[in-house]
This record gives C-alpha cells, sequence and structure tokens, in this order.
C-alpha cells in the first residue's frame, strides 16, 4: 500500500508508492530529496525452508556470502524511473540503507547510520560494540585533547584573527557608546546610547557562542568545519549574544526565586531566635553570597555541556538547571579539563588586563585621564598646525570632532593586540568543547528524538510557563491568528487610555478597575487563544517544542491532530488562573504522576506534551 510522508520543503503531503521503501524520492513540486524508510521488516538472515536452502551439514566457511543489494542506475535525464514511473519521484543519483535510509556509498558493507549488515539486515558484533557505551572510548579524549586543540587552533588561525577582530569591533564601540551615555544629559539621546551599549555588549559574546556552535556541531556530528563558510551576521550574533546572558538567568530560576524570598525568610529567622542576636549581620551576609555565588556557578560550571545539548534536535536541557546538575556529575571528567584550561587562560589574560587597569586607571578608554591628555595634547597641536594664530579651544566642537576620532585610533591599537591574542586561546577552548561533543556524546543524555505526544515533565512546563508569565502583556502583538481577539485587545487599551485622559489618576475606574479587566483580557487571550489557535501553544511552550491537546479514554486520533476548542481551552486557562493564585501547589504534582499531568490538567482533562518528531 502507498507510503504517506510530509516533504520537509514544502510541507506537501505524497502518497509515495510501496516498492519506494528504501529509496531516496524528490519532491515533485520543490525537488528536495526525501528518504523512504523501508519499513520495521528486515530481510531474515536464515533462507526460509524449502528455498533452497544450504545443508545443514555444509561447513560455514565454504557458505558464499549474501550479495549485498546494488543501488541501480540513474536513468537518462527525462525518463520515468524504476517502478515509480506513474509518479516520477524517484532520486537514484544516491543509494540509502534500506533499514534507516540514511546514504550510504556503494562499497559500504556495514550501514554507518544503523550499523546493519546491508546482506543479512542484522547488526555486525563489532558494530554493537562501538555503539555502546562500554565501547566508546572516553580515554582518546583524555590523551589527545591538548595535541588536537593545539593543532585546531594553529590549523584555523583565520578563525582566531576573525574572533579577536570582531572582538575588538564590539569592544571599542562599547566602551564609546557608555562614554556617551555619561556624556549626555538629556533624556531621548541618553536612551539612544544605553541601547547602543547593550546592542555592543552583547556582540561580541555572540559571535563566541555563534563559533563555539558551529564548531561543536562539527564535532558531533562527524562534519568538517568549512571555515570560509562561517559568515558573521550582525543581527544573528546580537541575538544570540542576549540569549547568552539570558541563558544563566533561565537556568538559575529557581534560585532566582529563592534569591527574590530572603527578604522575607531570613528576618523571620532571625526574629524567631533561631541564631544569636549577634551573629545576624554575618549571618544575612552570609546567606545573601552563597546564593548569589549559586546562582552563577551552574551555568559556569555546566557551559561545556550546555553547548552541546544546544546543538542537539531537542534542546531543552541546556535550560533546565536541574538537568544540567545531574548531567555535570556524569560528565565532571571533561568539564574539569574544560575550566583548568580556562582558569589558566584568565589567569593569562585576566592578569595583563589588571595590570593595564592599574596603569591607566580604568580599563575603558574613553573615561581615561590619561588616554584624554594624550589625545587633547595632540588635538591642540594639530590646531596649531591648521591654524596658528587661533588656538582651539578645549572642549569646543572643532576641538571634540579632532580629538574623538584620535581616541578611537588610540583604542583600537591598544585593544586590537590584546584580543586578537585572546582569540587563539578562545579557538582553543572551542576545539576543547567539541572534543567533548565527540568522546561524551553517550553520557550527555542528548534528545536527538522525541516520540510525539510524549508527556512533558515539571521543569520544562516550570520554564515555559515563567516566560509566558513575562509575555503575556504583549498578547495583542503575539496571538496574532485571530483578528477578533486582538481587534477587542486594542479597544480595551483604548478605553484604559480615554479613562485615564478624562477621568484623571484619582479615579477607581482607571486605577483598579481597567486595569483588572485589561490583564485579566490578556491573561486569557495569550494563553487560551494560543492553545486553541493553530499552534496549539503559546511561545513559551513553542520554544520547548509542547503543545496542549485534550485528554481522556475516547480521544481519537483526529481530536488530538486539532487544536483545543476555545471552551476547552477556556476551561484550561481557569484551572491554571486557580492553581497560580495557591502559589502553583497543583503544578507540583506533574513531578509524581506517572503520566506527568498537574491536577489542573485532570480537572480540566488536558495535557501539556512534546510534539515531538513526526
Amino acid at each position: 500500500m502507498p507510503v504517506k510522508i510530509r516533504c520537509n520543503g514544502c510541507e506537501q503531503v505524497l502518497n509515495v508508492p510501496d516498492k519506494a521503501r528504501g529509496r531516496t524520492v524528490a519532491c515533485p513540486k520543490c525537488n528536495a530529496k526525501l528518504k523512504i524508510p523501508a519499513g520495521d521488516d528486515t530481510p531474515s538472515a536464515k533462507p526460509a525452508a524449502g528455498e533452497n536452502a544450504p545443508s545443514e551439514k555444509a561447513h560455514p566457511s565454504k557458505s558464499k556470502p549474501a550479495a549485498k543489494p546494488k543501488a541501480k542506475t540513474a536513468r537518462k535525464e527525462g525518463e520515468f524511473l524504476g517502478g515509480l514511473d506513474d509518479y516520477g519521484i524517484e532520486d537514484q543519483n544516491d543509494s540509502i540503507c534500506p533499514f534507516c535510509a540514511e546514504p550510504i556509498d556503494e562499497e559500504d558493507e556495514i550501514c554507518p547510520g544503523c550499523g546493519r549488515d546491508l546482506a543479512t539486515g542484522q547488526m555486525d558484533k563489532r558494530e554493537q560494540v562501538k555503539r555502546s557505551t562500554a565501547g566508546r572510548s572516553t580515554s582518546a579524549f583524555y590523551k589527545n585533547v591538548l595535541k588536537e586543540s593545539w593543532a585546531f587552533m594553529l590549523e584555523y588561525k583565520a578563525l582566531a584573527l576573525r574572533t579577536g577582530g570582531i572582538a575588538s569591533f564590539f569592544i571599542v564601540l562599547y566602551m564609546a557608546c557608555y562614554f556617551m551615555v555619561r556624556y549626555c544629559e538629556k533624556m531621548p539621546p541618553k536612551v539612544f546610547w544605553i541601547a547602543m551599549t547593550v546592542v555592543m555588549a552583547v556582540g561580541a559574546p555572540g559571535w563566541i557562542w555563534f563559533l563555539t556552535r558551529k564548531i561543536v556541531s562539527a564535532h558531533l556530528y562527524n562534519e568538517k568545519l568549512e571555515s570560509d563558510r562561517i559568515f558573521y551576521d550582525f543581527f544573528t550574533n546580537v541575538a544570540l549574544g542576549l540569549a547568552a546572558f539570558l541563558w544563566p538567568a533561565v537556568v538559575s530560576l529557581p534560585l532566582i526565586l529563592a534569591l527574590a524570598l530572603l527578604p522575607v525568610i531570613v528576618p523571620t529567622i532571625i526574629a524567631g531566635g533561631v541564631i544569636p542576636p549577634r551573629f545576624y549581620p554575618n549571618f544575612s551576609v552570609a546567606v545573601f553570597s552563597i546564593m548569589g555565588v549559586s546562582i552563577l556557578a551552574l551555568p559556569v560550571i555546566a557551559f561545556p555541556i550546555a553547548t552541546v545539548h544546544m546543538i542537539a534536535r531537542h534542546q531543552h536541557k541546556a535550560w533546565i538547571g536541574w538537568e544540567l546538575l545531574k548531567l555535570v556529575f556524569k560528565n565532571i571528567g571533561p568539564i574539569m579539563v574544560y575550566h583548568t584550561f580556562s582558569f589558566l587562560i584568565m589567569v593569562t589574560f585576566g592578569g595583563i588586563a589588571f595590570a593595564f587597569a592599574w596603569f591607566f586607571g580604568t580599563l575603558n578608554l574613553f573615561n581615561n585621564p590619561r588616554i584624554y591628555n594624550w589625545t587633547a595634547s595632540l588635538t591642540s597641536w594639530i590646531g596649531k598646525f591648521i591654524d596658528n594664530t587661533t588656538p582651539l579651544e578645549p572642549g569646543s566642537f572643532m576641538f571634540v570632532m579632532i580629538q574623538m576620532p584620535l581616541m578611537f585610533c588610540l583604542a583600537f591599537l591598544i585593544v586590537v593586540p590584546f584580543f586578537i591574542a585572546l582569540g587563539f586561546p578562545l579557538l582553543f577552548q572551542m576545539k576543547v568543547n567539541g572534543l567533548i561533543a565527540k568522546h561524551f556524546s553517550h553520557s550527555l543524555d542528548l534528545d536527538q528524538r522525541i516520540f510525539p505526544l510524549t508527556p512533558a515533565g515539571f521543569w520544562v512546563r516550570f520554564l515555559a510557563f515563567t516566560t509566558d508569565s513575562c509575555l503575556f502583556p504583549l498578547s495583542t502583538l503575539i496571538v496574532t491568528h485571530n483578528k477578533k481577539l486582538v481587534m477587542i485587545g486594542m479597544g480595551l487599551i483604548g478605553v484604559v487610555g480615554a479613562a485615564w485622559m478624562l477621568l484623571g489618576t484619582e479615579s477607581l475606574i482607571v486605577t483598579l478597575i481597567l486595569p483588572i479587566v485589561l490583564v485579566t483580557y490578556n491573561r486569557w487571550m495569550y494563553f487560551a487563544g494560543s492553545h486553541s489557535g493553530p499552534s496549539r501553544a503559546t511561545l513559551g511552550m513553542e520554544a520547548f517544542g509542547l503543545i496542549a491537546i485534550p485528554d481522556g479514554e475516547k480521544i481519537k486520533q483526529k481530536e488530538l491532530d486539532r487544536p483545543l476548542s476555545v471552551k476547552k481551552a477556556t476551561i484550561r486557562w481557569i484551572c491554571v488562573e486557580l492553581s497560580t493564585l495557591t502559589g502553583g501547589i497543583s503544578f507540583l504534582s506533574c513531578a509524581f504522576h506517572p503520566q506527568k499531568k498537574a491536577i489542573h490538567d485532570i480537572v480540566s482533562k488536558t495535557r501539556i506534551v512534546f510534539e515531538g518528531d513526526k
């Protein structure tokens, strides 16, 4: 019977004939190559009885091995292909494994994808050992990490130089923008320079993270790193830079919430007489210090393994602190190697930066008295050279127009050598991270495949809900699939604005009633509107690959493929809001329920699951 498959390029559903199993076909619409698996049936290793089976007494060494299936030769362009002439979609330029549809070469006897013998369909014993955890050699990492990372750094010198150049560019512009923030007094220009300062501050970390992901991906998937195809994109790197600063906060979110409660908990402990009064100040400082260090400790320690998870097909574990904490204990060896090199680099270049700050008084070259005086003297000399009769006044427009380019030039002359030199050890560290991905992927519990409708656990739902709780005020900009809901939301915003102008800020309607109505509608629109929309998920849920589906014993498959009804999505939203008012106690039940259901899931007869790989 025909096989249904969805094209990854144009999303067209194709009815491929059964004879296409185990081949590569081309979509008739977009010509994207699609691999058609052969199915679960595999050829038997032994011939069936009565089919010219060899004698049982025959010596195994004398029996001939089964012939490997040969790939068909490609036909001339324009002719129909093989037995698929009714479709005209088979692509025979590539040979694929008949069991897993991975590409193979003609001389391959063992599939590099699934490890099966292409003649018998059985897993080769040596491949079984090689693919098992025991067969993976982690000792090669410890033995060759220094040599391979050093050779990689020297081989890709251009990437190191490019890294140093990009970091220099962003650091100098960051210093200049920060100088303008302090220089401007009026608010509109000050806000502009604050925004530019943030953008320039994340540019260098964004490029470093971008390049790290490229190198780790090449090692994880055994691909050749093509440095000439790694291009710089400003917006991509700025976005990754913002994510680099956001990621530690998300990973440490439970600790951050606990730290927010400390101002209430610590005075309560002190008032209860648990500790003597003379220890009050030291106790408070110690508690806050431990919590503050803990917030940064986990992201720093787990960075090399979190980066690998961000390359995996499903990346949610990279954002969950509890998952990373478990993986840290499982992979403490390579993590310690990575951070040993990090410590040596930090000590070396941190010492250079400290010496520079001690000599110049500050690391910001645009707020540095020595730099200012040098450039001011040079500017005065240039002014005399231009017009000897009228010296330039310091602070005048012409004086500043000459001095600022000089400060930029001097800043680049100081910063560029430092970051060019730093680019090489940074590339060295990226290679170490890549080797961790290569040698320890078996112990990193990477989620390369999640089956559809797999129940979502507590932590991934906690992060998704926390993200959504920050985004719901923007519901009129996010939930755009239903124009009626958007128009009502915009109308409520207009009503609030009109009431504020007509009744003033002292009216109870303006200060209490209308804000409650607006917030309630935005939350309903964001959660219920998103769950009943085409994506079946809020923005936070989409980031982790989650969807909302109906639940029940009599639910049919077609109901699982459709979004929730508005009524059911509203019931779920009401249950979630009631749970939130009780401190989110019902959420905890999904950490212990066998099907990972929260109390509000059971009451509303809905579930939160992974959309999974189809």
